[in-house]
C-alpha cells in the first residue's frame, strides 16, 4: 500500500515513513510541487487543505499533516499557533536557522524558558473525495532559550525543546529514545487512524460495488449472504491490488465480519506475519464455503505450516473447519510445488477417512481435494485413482459419491497419460 505525503518537508516525510512502514504502508514524497495558502484557522483545516490540494493535483491517496505550538504564559498575539514558521509583519516563511533565532529570542524575553505542547493534525484523502482527519496533543515540554548545536532538518525547534523523561534536547535523542517516546505519542495513534480510515473507505467502496442481483446469485450457489454486499470476486481482486501486504488492515477487515471484506483480508494479508493462532481464529470464523476456499487459496496455502494445519483441520468436527482442511489440501497443490509426494499421500489417507461425512460442503471439498492431488503429477494420479475406486465401492453413500465424482475426471486423464 502506498500513500503520497502532502508535504515537501523531508523531516515530516521521514517521520510519516517511520510511523507507517512497520505496518506495510509506504509513504512517498510528492512528484510535483503543490502551492498552498495554508490559511486555515486550525491545524485540522490546514491538514485537510494540504491533503485535498495534493489529491486534486496528483490523483493519488495522500496523507498530510499540520501542527500548532501552544506556549504557556505567552500573550495571544505572540502565540505561534498554526503559523509556527510565519512571523513578523510580512508573514515571512522562515527557514530552520531563522526559526531557532526567533524562538530563542522569544523564550529569552519570557524568562529563558517556557512550557508548552504541540498539537498535530493528520488528514487522509483519496481521489474519490473520501477524507478523514484527526488530531493529537503531545505532553507538555520545556522550551529553552539556549539551543543545542544539533539540528534536525524540518524540525528546528527540537533544538530548543527538553524531553521531560530523559532531560535531553529533543534534537539529541537517540533513535531508540525517539522511537520509544514517539511510538506512544505519535506513531501508534497515526497507525490506528490510517488503518481505521482505510477500513471505513474500503467497506464503503465494497458496498457501492455490490448489488442485490449479485447477492441473489450468490445465494443460489449456497453462499451465506447474511453479511454480504454482493460484490463480485473479480472486482474484489482488482480493488484489492493497492492494499496488498498490509497486515493491520487485513485484521481490521476481518473483524468487520462483512463477507467481501473477509475475502479481501485473505487477499491482502502478508502471509509472513500470520501466526498459527490467527489461522485458527480465522478458520473458526468461517461461515461460508467461498470465504473458506478463498482464504485457503490466497493466504493459508502460502504459509509454511499449512500442510500440518490441513491435516489438523480435516479432523475437526465443525463443517467449515473440516472443509478448510480439505480445501487447504487442494490449494497446496497449486502454491506448494516444492512439497514431496509423501505429503500428498498422507492427504489421500485423510481424504478417504473424511469422505464418509454426509455434509454437503465437506464431501464437495473432498472431491476437490482428490481431483487436485490426482492432477498434481502422474505418480499421485495413480494413487488417487486407487483411493477413489475404494471410495466408490464403499458402504458409505457419501464416500461412493465422492469416489465417483473424482473418477469422472481422473480416469480419462490416466488413459491419456498411458498413451503419452
Amino acid at each position: 500500500m502506498q500513500l503520497v505525503a502532502g508535504t515537501s518537508n523531508s523531516g515530516k516525510i521521514k517521520r510519516m515513513q517511520a510511523a507507517l512502514s512497520p505496518i506495510g504502508i509506504e509513504v512517498l514524497p510528492p512528484k510535483l510541487a503543490v502551492s498552498l495558502s495554508e490559511d486555515g484557522r486550525t491545524v485540522e483545516e490546514n491538514a485537510e487543505q494540504k491533503a485535498t490540494a495534493h489529491v486534486l493535483k496528483l490523483g493519488v491517496p495522500v496523507l498530510a499533516s499540520d501542527e500548532a505550538l501552544v506556549l504557556d504564559g505567552i500573550p495571544l498575539d505572540q502565540q505561534p499557533g498554526t503559523q509556527v514558521r510565519r512571523f513578523g509583519r510580512d508573514n515571512h516563511r522562515a527557514n530552520d536557522e531563522e526559526m531557532v533565532a526567533y524562538y530563542s529570542d522569544l523564550f529569552q524575553r519570557h524568562g529563558g524558558s517556557v512550557t508548552g505542547h504541540w498539537k498535530y493534525a493528520f488528514s487522509l484523502a483519496f481521489p474519490n473525495g473520501y477524507c478523514r482527519t484527526f488530531s493529537l496533543f503531545t505532553p507538555d515540554r520545556l522550551f529553552v532559550a539556549t539551543p543545542c548545536p544539533t539540528r534536525v532538518s524540518g524540525f528546528p525547534i527540537s533544538s530548543l525543546q527538553i524531553e521531560s523523561t530523559t532531560g535531553k534536547y529533543v534534537a539529541e535523542l537517540t533513535l531508540n529514545e525517539t522511537n520509544r517516546i514517539w511510538y506512544r505519542v505519535y506513531i501508534k495513534p497515526l497507525q490506528k487512524f490510517v488503518i481505521k480510515s482505510m477500513t471505513e473507505l474500503i467497506l464503503h467502496d465494497l458496498d457501492a460495488m455490490g448489488s442485490e442481483r449479485n447477492r441473489e446469485g450468490m445465494a443460489r450457489f449456497g453462499i451465506n449472504i447474511k453479511r454480504a454486499y454482493g460484490t463480485s470476486v473479480s472486482n474484489l481482486r482488482r480493488y484489492s491490488r493497492p492494499y496488498r501486504n498490509c497486515h493491520p488492515l487485513a485484521i481490521e477487515l476481518w473483524k468487520s465480519k462483512i463477507h467481501e471484506a473477509r475475502i479481501m483480508a485473505g487477499i491482502i494479508e502478508n502471509h509472513n506475519q500470520v501466526t498459527e493462532a490467527q489461522m485458527d481464529r480465522w478458520t473458526a470464523d468461517f461461515d461460508s464455503w467461498d470465504v473458506c476456499d478463498e482464504t485457503c487459496l490466497n493466504l493459508f496455502s502460502k504459509i509454511d505450516i499449512a500442510p500440518r494445519k490441513a491435516e489438523e483441520w480435516s479432523g475437526r468436527a465443525p463443517e467449515f473447519e473440516k472443509r478448510a482442511g480439505l480445501a487447504l489440501m487442494a490449494t497446496l497443490t497449486v502454491h506448494r510445488r516444492d512439497l514431496p509426494d509423501e505429503v500428498f499421500l498422507r492427504f489421500l489417507t485423510l481424504i478417504e477417512k473424511e469422505a464418509i461425512d454426509e455434509r454437503n460442503f465437506v464431501k464437495k471439498a473432498a472431491v476437490w481435494a482428490l481431483r487436485q492431488v490426482g492432477n498434481h503429477n502422474i505418480n499421485l494420479r495413480k494413487h488417487t485413482i486407487e483411493t477413489a475406486r475404494r471410495l466408490k465401492n464403499s458402504n458409505s453413500k457419501s464416500a461412493r459419491w465422492v469416489g465417483s465424482r473424482a473418477l469422472r475426471e481422473l480416469q480419462p486423464l490416466q488413459t491419456v497419460s498411458a498413451h503419452i
